[in-house]
């Protein structure tokens, strides 16, 4: 049923530009006894440079066609009528095109250059492995062709995806730099409430960071009673009556430090679905609240810190006593110390910690302490989910933080997206298809 779903996927498959450019990029196409359409030996000795900007897709390609060599850029086109369609003849960015590669020929076109029909050169099989990608639901697009890559490509791709997760999350920590004027502080305080506010409320704890004026921590730091009442205010936990004494103290505090701040609540939903209660908002905010309490600088020891289980350690932090029987307020339960996890602090090290010492590193052009990001992201024990777990199921093993961050990145930025034709494990599977 897969083979026939294949042969009519092929069949009925449209030839886009980006297929194209990598067939020709990476010349998976016959090169024995190439002619252009109109009967012309030809021979491809550079296909030249992918040109990501404006004007012919690839630059500075040789060719030979008869006896003559030629030197210039290479325009393709699905069909070869699009060159009129994107109106290529009165542009002067195309007129040092020395061939024109086409899927089809459908329209003769009277230019100086040749043209070659690239249908008629690419193995059916490369054809027939796309289609594959393109016609399976399964967990990843490649998953019945995992067995055709190179383990090797398999450890490349982990490296390219780990370092794209890194890009991403420096251009992340880098524009919130910019937004906050250059106050790491402050950036470090919103990565850090994302990591307490775990994968559900990551958005809310952000908020509550954002929602605070900025030289309000600093100026309350040193009064637990004023980070714990801000926290808990901004998050809209004091409203209502309360019973017990201290939800109300909170109150009463939230109330002279709002007046005096002019603070507003944020809007941003806090979740209990389908939540462990030790992962509860109102303990994670309590458990923050006393991280935040009495540091000096968050940043500066996180970069001058070359221990990494000394920075673990300054994570091993407890919710209040009151949290000791209650997950909510007014609301008793049965005696369990509230301490972040070992999941959790790993959480912390990986989401946080480790993409601020490497963004510090890239922004201050300091490379011991990206190689430090790195080499502790290897040292970091690997996350546990959905996602790992079904790789794992393939024979694609994660023995630490390096490989998972780098399976996440795979799976939900370029398999989802179906992007095989820019990762490593389909370039191996494609090229053994030429």
């Amino acid at each position: 049923m897969m083979e026939f779903a294949c042969i009519i996927e092929i069949k009925l498959m449209r030839m886009n530009e980006k297929l194209l450019h990598y067939i020709w990029q990476y010349q998976l196409y016959n090169k024995r006894e190439l002619t252009t359409t109109a009967g012309k030996t030809l021979e491809i000795i550079y296909p030249g440079i992918h040109n990501q900007n404006q004007g012919p897709d690839f630059l500075s390609g040789r060719i030979k066609i008869e006896q003559t060599l030629w030197v210039g850029s290479v325009e393709m086109h699905v069909k070869s009528s699009d060159w009129l369609h994107h109106r290529h003849d009165d542009d002067p960015n195309y007129q040092n095109v020395i061939l024109h590669v086409v899927w089809q020929d459908d329209r003769k076109l009277n230019n100086d250059f040749e043209t070659l029909e690239m249908s008629r050169v690419v193995p059916k099989l490369l054809l027939r492995q796309f289609a594959l990608l393109r016609v399976m639901n399964q967990f990843i697009p490649c998953e019945k062709l995992l067995c055709q890559a190179n383990p090797l490509d398999i450890e490349k791709c982990k490296e390219d995806m780990l370092t794209d997760r890194f890009r991403e999350k420096n251009q992340w920590i880098l524009n919130e730099l910019k937004h906050y004027k250059g106050d790491w502080e402050t950036v470090c305080m919103l990565l850090l409430a994302r990591g307490f506010g775990g994968k559900v409320n990551a958005d809310a704890f952000e908020a509550l960071v954002r929602s605070l004026p900025q030289g309000i921590y600093e100026r309350n730091k040193h009064q637990l009673l004023h980070v714990e009442a801000i926290m808990f205010g901004q998050a809209g936990m004091l409203e209502g009556r309360f019973i017990d004494e201290y939800p109300k103290t909170l109150q009463n505090e939230y109330a002279f430090l709002s007046r005096k701040y002019n603070l507003q609540p944020i809007q941003t939903k806090m979740y209990l679905l389908r939540m462990r209660p030790v992962s509860f908002p109102g303990i994670r905010i309590a458990q923050f609240s006393r991280f935040l309490f009495n540091q000096y600088s968050m940043m500066r020891y996180f970069i001058s810190t070359e221990n990494y289980h000394e920075i673990e350690s300054c994570f091993l932090v407890e919710a209040g006593a009151y949290w000791n029987n209650h997950y909510h307020f007014d609301e008793s339960s049965i005696l369990k110390l509230k301490r972040l996890g070992e999941q959790t602090i790993n959480h912390l090290m990986i989401n946080a910690v480790i993409p601020l010492i490497y963004a510090y590193g890239s922004y201050n052009k300091i490379e011991h302490l990206q190689a430090r990001a790195l080499s502790w992201m290897e040292k970091s024990k690997p996350e546990s989910n959905k996602i790992i777990k079904e790789f794992e199921k393939r024979n694609i093993s994660a023995t630490s933080a390096y490989d998972t961050q780098a399976l996440l990145q795979l799976k939900n930025k370029f398999c989802d997206q179906q992007r095989c034709l820019e990762c490593a494990i389909g370039n191996s599977i494609f090229r053994k298809a030429a």
